[in-house]
């Protein structure tokens, strides 16, 4: 999964408005990760439940102030034990479930904040495979010749926001020339869209052209 920064104030904006901007989903409101480490030693357990009654286990565990490993289990599969494995990310921000590949089964995604409100946004997904088994839905890596002039990331260096509307996801990144701050790219900013597919591999987010 792609770990991209963030401009900070087009995030901040996307993180207060996220509920609004969101459409079809299902909100658990109030499931973070804390280190409020004098009640639990640090460690948060949440059940996120989909529905046609599957659950989801997010265990965050700190690794520092500011980043947790999360373990992701299922309740309710009967394919799979297995556990997945989001290492040293930000704090979870928000908790979604929705069906973006509209299979009938619903998928669940974790929005995360960074160092500081509005610093950093992140989007980690994971998919149910007939509610028998769960996977990870991955990014494709980004090709050398893809950040090539004329190419879809011409221009980039990070700082992506992450964003779902319509059941698309949206990666919205500002575009730089040489010599431009990360503040302020000369190219202004650039969307891309993506959907959810399914391969031998498992699931992934797939640009739309």
């Amino acid at each position: 999964m792609f770990r991209g920064e963030v401009m900070k104030i087009i995030t901040g904006i996307m993180l207060i408005f996220l509920p609004s901007l969101i459409l079809g989903f299902t909100k658990q409101p109030g499931y973070f990760c804390v280190n409020d480490s004098d009640k639990t030693g640090g460690i948060t357990t949440v059940e996120i439940a989909t529905k046609t009654g599957k659950s989801f286990l997010v265990r965050c565990v700190p690794e520092s102030e500011y980043l947790f490993d999360v373990y992701i289990t299922g309740k309710g599969f009967p394919e799979s034990r297995d556990t997945i494995l989001f290492d040293e990310i930000e704090h979870i921000d928000t908790i979604f479930t929705a069906d973006l590949d509209n299979d009938g089964f619903e998928e669940m995604y974790l929005f995360t904040r960074g160092f500081k409100p509005g610093e950093y946004a992140h989007i980690f997904g994971i998919a149910s495979d007939g509610d028998m088994t769960f996977k990870e839905i991955n990014f494709p890596a980004i090709k050398p010749g893809e950040i090539n002039t004329g190419g879809p990331f011409e221009g980039y260096n990070g700082r992506d926001v992450f964003i779902i509307k319509n059941n698309v996801l949206e990666r919205t990144f500002p575009v730089h020339r040489p010599g431009d701050t990360y503040e302020n790219p000369g190219l202004g900013y650039k969307t891309l869209y993506y959907t959810i597919e399914k391969s031998a591999e498992g699931f992934f987010y797939k640009r739309k052209d």
